[in-house]
């Protein structure tokens, strides 16, 4: 939602990332030296460079022939990202490397070169470099071709900035809304280069107190550029306005709203879904219809399959850039798990040695709630909304140690979080489904671990569980036995967002509803100001229609 911005409070965007070797991603603390200018790295070594280059929109335009820039006679960068289909025509490609070790000064010139360009030709029209996260070189209206008999092309100038930036705005993704307290909101956004950025925020009604001013930073090239600021002092219940300027130029104005506080009962509209693998994803029209307040992508948020971290990052700025979830993620708090195709590939578990670099990626591409081990182990969490509980899991980073689904300290967590709960309804979010009728890569194959968490809402005497999962390219609502003397346990399947949905239902006794053949996404409404508070689930197809309805009394998830 666009709004006019009134007379705001101006606050600075906290954008300071965490060492290269901290895989908790993007680090939020005040930077009190973000007033001066970004410095290059010196004689001593430059470790950081990222390049963005943009094809001509030509049918012809792009290529799929190998290609590589220099910055001097043997210091050249391989553009080529694996799992990722670059160089198409019309699209913007970033590469980021680390760990170079180049002499500044050794860096003097700016060349293109096809490496194998036999019955190729390639037009790019952008090219821009930083260098430690400065702007070093821009080139744009470029009308050159690359080819067999002319692979190569250096820019006459050097490194020299002609242009600002390739992508067609400095804020290159975002803004995005995070994890919303009743007084604090996070918000992440990428921007092109290290530049300074500012957030304006302020409370759609004037009558509001303003929020307090954090310090101003700059997001930073061993984040990616990425930044997530924690804004603080915030009402509950409360719609606030807010803006991203960067180098002074201010954007489009947005929207979030506050929960609630946790001891007020209240009407809620939650969203959630998984698999989004299609270039078009029309289906966030569908669920921005429908209003939710908090979304929760539950899995295979893009289909990466990768393990390196400049493909990694590709694939999250190439799922950012779908027109339609763009513009859902700027009005509503985003949070997010993992599956396998957005961890280190299909099936993929604790065993892949990509986990911490996919892991580093995750946390820089989400504003979940701040994890408070800054090296954590997996990107589970937990947050309320209201009266409302959510328990998001990581059942990849752990997968398969020592037979376990989550690993030790992560079911502890969960129990022990569930145990000391007073929530209404408490919300458990999986990649994969619970049920043991699942297939071979979900909770089905962990009898262990999901005994443990059955017999643990008994012994626990844990009462409001419902089960979220995704997964499985079809949309269900399960109703699964307990453990012995518990309560049956809802659980809602919502998948796919953007895929190819094509596996039959099947039936079996737990199954309330299945459809497949389409994409979908499911809608909580959850009235907690009810003397029986109600959940009531609602499948929803790519065009919004309900597909089903579900209603869940609270009085049904209660031990005996």
């Amino acid at each position: 939602m666009r709004c006019p911005l009134p007379s705001l409070l101006l606050i600075a965007l906290v954008g300071c990332p965490s060492p290269d070797t901290d895989t908790s991603g993007v680090d939020d603390d005040t930077d009190t030296s973000a007033d001066s200018d970004t410095v290059l790295e010196t004689s001593e070594g430059i470790d950081l460079v990222h390049i963005s280059v943009r094809t001509g929109p030509g049918l012809f335009d792009g290529t799929d022939a190998r290609v590589e820039l220099c910055l001097s006679d043997s210091g050249c960068l391989s553009l080529n990202h694996p799992e990722f289909s670059d160089r198409e025509r019309g699209g913007l490609d970033t590469y980021s490397f680390e760990g170079l070790d180049w002499r500044r000064e050794d860096l003097q010139q700016v060349t293109l070169r096809m490496t194998d360009g036999a019955d190729n030709q390639w037009k790019p029209v952008c090219v821009d470099v930083r260098i430690g996260g400065s702007p070093v070189h821009c080139r744009d209206n470029l009308t050159i071709e690359l080819n067999e008999d002319s692979p190569t092309w250096t820019d006459p100038d050097g490194l020299a900035v002609n242009c600002q930036t390739c992508a067609a705005s400095t804020l290159t993704h975002g803004p995005m809304v995070g994890a919303l307290t009743p007084d604090s909101a996070r918000i992440w956004l990428r921007t092109d280069a290290s530049r300074p950025v500012e957030l304006v925020v302020a409370p759609s009604d004037p009558t509001v107190p303003t929020p307090v001013v954090p310090t101003a930073a700059r997001p930073q090239a061993n984040a990616d550029f990425v930044a997530i600021p924690t804004v603080t002092g915030l009402q509950p219940a409360t719609e606030y306005r807010y803006s991203v300027t960067v180098d002074g130029q201010p954007g489009d104005t947005y929207t979030f709203t506050t929960p609630p506080l946790a001891t007020t009962p209240a009407h809620h509209r939650f969203a959630f879904g998984s698999c989004a693998k299609l270039e078009d994803q029309p289906i966030f029209d569908a669920i921005a219809a429908y209003d939710p307040e908090l979304f929760l992508f539950v899995g295979d948020n893009h289909y990466g399959n990768t393990t390196t971290l400049s493909d990694s990052r590709q694939f999250y700025r190439w799922s950012r850039e779908r027109p339609e979830r763009a513009d859902f993620l700027h009005d509503r708090s985003i949070l997010a798990i993992w599956d396998d195709h957005d961890f280190a590939g299909n099936g993929s578990d604790a065993s892949s040695p990509a986990r911490d670099t996919v892991q580093r990626t995750f946390l820089e591409n989400w504003a979940n709630p701040r994890l408070e081990d800054p090296f954590p182990q997996g990107i589970y969490f937990q947050h309320s909304w209201g009266d409302v509980d959510l328990f998001m899991l990581d059942t990849r980073y752990h997968r398969g140690v020592d037979g376990s689904l989550l690993g030790a300290a992560q079911q502890r967590w969960l129990l022990d979080g569930l145990q000391a709960s007073t929530a209404t309804f408490k919300l458990i979010a999986s990649g994969t489904q619970f049920t043991s009728d699942g297939s071979n890569d979900s909770w089905a194959s962990f009898p262990a671990s999901r005994s443990a968490l059955l017999d643990g809402i008994v012994s626990r005497d844990i009462d409001g569980v419902v089960l979220l999962s995704g997964d499985i390219h079809r949309t269900e609502f399960r109703l699964l036995p307990g453990a012995t003397a518990g309560y049956s346990i809802p659980e809602l399947t919502s998948s796919p967002l953007a895929n190819f949905s094509i596996l039959p239902c099947g039936s079996d006794s737990e199954q309330q509803f299945c459809e497949s053949g389409d994409n979908f996404f499911v809608g909580l409404d959850i009235d907690t100001t009810l003397s029986d508070p109600t959940l009531t689930a609602t499948a929803f197809n790519e065009s919004g229609e309900v597909r089903h309805v579900w209603t869940i009394a609270r009085s049904a998830l209660t031990l005996p």
